[in-house]
């Protein structure tokens, strides 16, 4: 098979045409000699514009798909691919999913993904990212929204400078990860013991790759009366918060009980 029928059978038909012969040989030409073979030796790769949950906007997805053995595929944002701590995640997943080489074969996906950006092969929709989105996934019998909770009152107790007091005005978004909300108003409105806590933060304390789970644990921590969740029709977890008098942004606000840990001994209570 000639390598222009080849990549005709990934093209994307737009209103029932297929682009024409000279379209497709353009597209290729963004792909180094070699690089194509190389990524897809090991995994489907395919790029999506769509709407993600934790940003604004539509944003670009990952779907990565190993070629040997676990078909389910894997949606990472490419800011995934960058970032220090979730890349490790990444690259944990992809060994773990196939015959990945990290110090060999990472640069080669992330150049074969910005190839396909460039050459706008991407989807707008996709059935399994739907579903990877909506599916309810409960929280096995061995897990615990309080195990997650723990982890941040511990590392709220064991990092306090980068949760200032509202009240101080020393909040500043390069250095800090939330705010512990003592003004008047704020505590009428969330109680003692609240704390903002900026979303990319609580991520990376709870360590939870996949979005689903990540909202059943959130889930549940309202449901215990720990995360406070705004009202309306469409109540968010993640609400508008004065951070300071010049930065208002998204947080999760959390009640924060440091009792959590004395049975442990993990606690300065």
């Amino acid at each position: 098979m000639s390598k222009r029928n080849v990549v005709l059978e990934n093209v994307t038909v737009k209103n029932g045409v297929l682009p024409s012969a000279d379209e497709v040989v353009v597209k290729e030409s963004v792909f180094p000699p070699g690089l194509r073979e190389v990524v897809e030796e090991k995994l489907e790769v395919e790029v999506l514009h769509v709407e993600h949950p934790d940003y604004d906007g539509k944003i670009f997805i990952a779907k990565l798909t190993s070629v040997w053995g676990e078909s389910k595929p894997m949606f990472f944002p490419l800011g995934d691919l960058i970032d220090k701590k979730k890349k490790e995640n990444v690259i944990i997943q992809l060994v773990n999913r196939t015959f990945f080489d990290p110090d060999k074969d990472f640069e080669f996906l992330y150049e074969y993904i910005k190839c396909l950006i460039r050459a706008k092969l991407y989807k707008t929709y996709d059935e399994k990212y739907q579903q990877y989105l909506f599916e309810t996934e409960d929280l096995s019998e061995n897990e615990d929204s309080l195990e997650y909770y723990k982890l941040l009152v511990e590392y709220i107790e064991e990092n306090s400078t980068v949760f200032p007091k509202r009240s101080s005005g020393l909040f500043e978004k390069n250095w800090c990860h939330g705010v512990y909300l003592d003004k008047p108003e704020q505590v009428k409105k969330f109680g003692k013991n609240a704390y903002a806590v900026i979303p990319e933060h609580l991520r990376e304390i709870f360590q939870i790759p996949y979005t689903n789970k990540y909202g059943a644990v959130l889930d549940d921590l309202v449901k215990k009366g720990l995360l406070y969740c705004g009202g309306g029709k469409k109540a968010r977890k993640d609400i508008v918060v004065s951070l300071s008098d010049r930065v208002s942004m998204k947080a999760y606000v959390f009640t924060i009980d440091p009792s959590v840990l004395v049975e442990e001994g993990r606690g300065n209570v």
